[in-house]
Formats: structure tokens, C-alpha cells, sequence
């Protein structure tokens, strides 16, 4: 097995059966077939017949399942030996399929880059870490190198490095299928493109008169149309203070709706 050493517990039980060459096709040779379990790497066969006729018989091994989930086709050398072979041990060796895990970080328009921000894979676990953190490059690419590649199995990637002003997003909750010796990742958004948001923020509104002094009374509304959703809020205040929160990027229009008497209120929204 080629799969370090069954770090991740991809490895089943296979059957070997022993194969004998009679003329030019290979036939089961009966009672001649053994299962390993998981953690048994070799056997020996014994009484093995070594002439027929006068002539030496080759001998060679088959594995059950063909191939098995998440490897590469089995791959057999010696292909066959016989009495007269230096080397009379078959083997069979089963490579363990990895992937690459890759995708962008992207600021909230879904397509400016966003670089800086860290990234760390964990088993299904949530809390079993996979190599180290991996930052986005100047193009928001985040690669994770080849010693992290992944076999079939469910994965988490975690965003452990924020930038200020962002939210974090939520945990990427991945699964690594096999199907015709071909490793497929489902999971990661469309695009491959993670896409960090700004945290909401806040807007405070302080009405002054000319000379510095707090003016109560007042009724202050903020409005847009190009935040999703729209929004529109209107304050009033026991003092001269107004804070409006839960604010998405975009483009508010600030307009004095009540003016204290004796004041004149906001000119231009």
C-alpha cells in the first residue's frame, strides 16, 4: 500500500487469488485464494505445484476488487513467476488517488480579489487540523500544497485568518469522491469563489448648533436603494445623539426630517 501508512483509514480488506498459466490464458488455481483484513500485508502459499508435463507453470495473483475505492488500479510486479524465477514473491501494490484543493477569495462584488486571508483544512472532525494555515495570494487564489492534497473521505476548509472589516464565513464542508479512478470535489461555491463580506456598520449623527452646543429634538432618516435590501430609517432622540446600525455597503442619503424651532435644519441631504 502506497497511502502513508493508512492515515486515513482508506484502506479494506482485499482477496488475493492465486493464478496458474495454462497455455495462453490464466486460470484460478482452486483453494488457492486468501483474504486479508485491514493491517495484513502479505501471505504465503503453499504446495505449490511447480511442473505440469515436464514443463514449469507460471504462476501470478489477482486481486479482488480490481481496484479498490479511492486507489489507482492495482499494479502487479513481478507479472508472473515461475520455479526457475530469482525472485519467487508476487506483488501487488495499491497507490492511494489524491487531489488538489483550490479556490479564490473574493471581496462581496463576487469578483475583486481578495488577499490576505487565512485558510485551514480539517478532517470531518471540524477540530483535527490538516497542515498548516494557507494565505490567498495578490489574486485571491488559495492553493494548499501538495502534502495536503486529499483522498476520498469529508473534509472542513475554516477561514482562520480574517481581515479587519470582514465577516468570517461559514465553515466549507467538503466530500471527495471516486468514481472510475477519477477524484471529484463537491462543496466549494460555484465558481470556485469564496466570497468574504463587510461587516455591517454604523452611522452616528450628532445635531450641533453653530458654536458647538447640543440640539435636541431633531428627527434624522437614512435611506438607500443600493444596499440589498433596501434602507430606510427614520430616528428620533430623547438628546442630540442618533445612531443608526446593521448598515450594508453602499449609498445612504442622510435627510433631517424635524427641525428643533428657532433652528434651520439640514440643507442638503
Amino acid at each position: 500500500w502506497i497511502d502513508d501508512n493508512n492515515t486515513w483509514t482508506t484502506r479494506q480488506s482485499i482477496s488475493l487469488q492465486l493464478q496458474k498459466k495454462v497455455g495462453t490464458t490464466w486460470e484460478d488455481v482452486p483453494g488457492k485464494s486468501i483474504t486479508l483484513p485491514v493491517g495484513t500485508t502479505s501471505y504465503t502459499f503453499t504446495g505449490i505445484q511447480a511442473y505440469e508435463n515436464g514443463l514449469k507453470i507460471d504462476y501470478a495473483i489477482k486481486e479482488t476488487p480490481t481496484r479498490v475505492t479511492g486507489y489507482k488500479a492495482p499494479v502487479y510486479n513481478p507479472a508472473s513467476v515461475n520455479i526457475s524465477s530469482t525472485n519467487i514473491t508476487l506483488k501487488v501494490t495499491n497507490e492511494l488517488l489524491k487531489t488538489k484543493i483550490e479556490f479564490t477569495k473574493v471581496k462581496s462584488d463576487g469578483t475583486t480579489p481578495l488577499a490576505g486571508v487565512g485558510f485551514t483544512l480539517f478532517k470531518a472532525n471540524g477540530t483535527t487540523a490538516i497542515g498548516t494555515q494557507v494565505l490567498s495570494d495578490a489574486t485571491g487564489k488559495v492553493s494548499f500544497p501538495t502534502q495536503t492534497q486529499l483522498p476520498i473521505g469529508s473534509y472542513v476548509v475554516k477561514e482562520t485568518l480574517t481581515l479587519p472589516g470582514y465577516e468570517p464565513i461559514d465553515p466549507i464542508n467538503l466530500v471527495v469522491s471516486d468514481t472510475n479512478a477519477t477524484l471529484s470535489v463537491t462543496g466549494l461555491p460555484t465558481g470556485k469563489k469564496v466570497v468574504n463580506r463587510l461587516k455591517d456598520f454604523k452611522l452616528i449623527v450628532k445635531k450641533l448648533d453653530t458654536v458647538g452646543n447640543a440640539v435636541n429634538g431633531a428627527k434624522f432618516k437614512l435611506e438607500s436603494t443600493t444596499t440589498s435590501p433596501p434602507y430606510s430609517n427614520e430616528l428620533s432622540s430623547s438628546n442630540n445623539l442618533f445612531e443608526f446600525t446593521g448598515l450594508k455597503p453602499g449609498t445612504y442619503t442622510l435627510t433631517e426630517t424635524q427641525t428643533p424651532d428657532g433652528y434651520i435644519g439640514l440643507q442638503n441631504p
